[in-house]
């Protein structure tokens, strides 16, 4: 009659189960050390459980389950975006990149538009976070969030970065929700240096400036020369402190704009919830 196991202990990495046949407890080693069967051949010759007698069986060399966090997930789907592209991005890939199982990619992200929108947010987040960086150096400064923008659009932009950029762009031009979350946060960003600034227009028009170089830098379009780009950034900071006068009905026109952008926004957001990461 084959024994029943009516007790089973785990204690650090060496599980026990006491056999009611036999008589006898059995020790299995599930992450096997040369300490811990040293301890193990020892608890058996000392005949340990008073009269049952104690052997140990072997190992079982299980592998220790991985533990790995977002960004290292989000830093392998972006290694599979830089080497095969957006279009070839999957969840096994992913998870093969990573060295995990394709279930704890699908754990933290259900579907590749959610691991999309997760890098995306990211690289925004990382984005959010220069900008700060460079408006806080500037101190008290007038105008320090748009110098701050424009000193960052100076430091360029690093290679794998535009890369990642570039190939989630068709990607987060068929997402609508992401795309909401994206044209919300140049909003807020663009009025928050607006009512931050002495020359509110001036300020606005050095915002176009930088980004519209920017972009084309991003996309590969065009490219300037060291010393001609560095000198096109000071004209275009040189825009900050001339008070460009609004055309008549502008504000309003803006103003209206703004509002209406606003309301379609919240529609889109209500149709399709995302998480703005803060």
């Amino acid at each position: 009659m084959r024994g029943r196991c009516i007790a089973l202990m785990l204690v650090g990495n060496v599980a026990c189960y006491h056999d009611d046949t036999r008589k006898a407890c059995t020790f299995l080693c599930l992450y096997p050390t040369t300490e811990t069967l040293d301890k193990v051949v020892r608890h058996n010759n000392n005949r340990s459980f008073g009269n049952s007698g104690c052997r140990s069986i072997g190992t079982i060399a299980l592998s220790r389950p991985r533990v790995i966090g977002h960004d290292q997930i989000l830093d392998a789907a972006e290694q599979v975006i830089l080497r095969d592209g957006a279009a070839k991005l999957s969840l096994g890939a992913v998870a093969a990149e990573a060295g995990i199982s394709k279930a704890s990619v699908i754990y933290d992200y259900k579907t590749k538009n959610a691991l999309i929108r997760a890098i995306i947010e990211r690289r925004a987040c990382a984005e959010q976070a220069r900008l700060r960086a460079a408006a806080d150096a500037l101190g008290n400064q007038p105008n320090a969030l748009i110098r701050g923008r424009i000193a960052v659009v100076e430091s360029g932009m690093e290679d794998d970065a535009r890369a990642v950029g570039v190939s989630l762009c068709s990607a987060m031009a068929q997402d609508a929700a992401m795309r909401t979350t994206m044209q919300n946060m140049v909003r807020e960003d663009l009025q928050a240096l607006m009512d931050e600034a002495q020359h509110p227009r001036s300020a606005q028009i050095a915002f176009l400036a930088s980004e519209g170089l920017r972009a084309l830098e991003t996309l590969g379009l065009h490219s300037w020369p060291p010393q001609e780009r560095s000198a096109i950034l000071r004209e275009i900071e040189a825009l900050v402190d001339l008070p460009i006068p609004v055309p008549a009905g502008a504000a309003q026109h803006h103003s209206k704009a703004c509002a209406e952008d606003a309301r379609l926004s919240s529609i889109s957001e209500r149709k399709n919830p995302t998480r703005r990461t803060p």
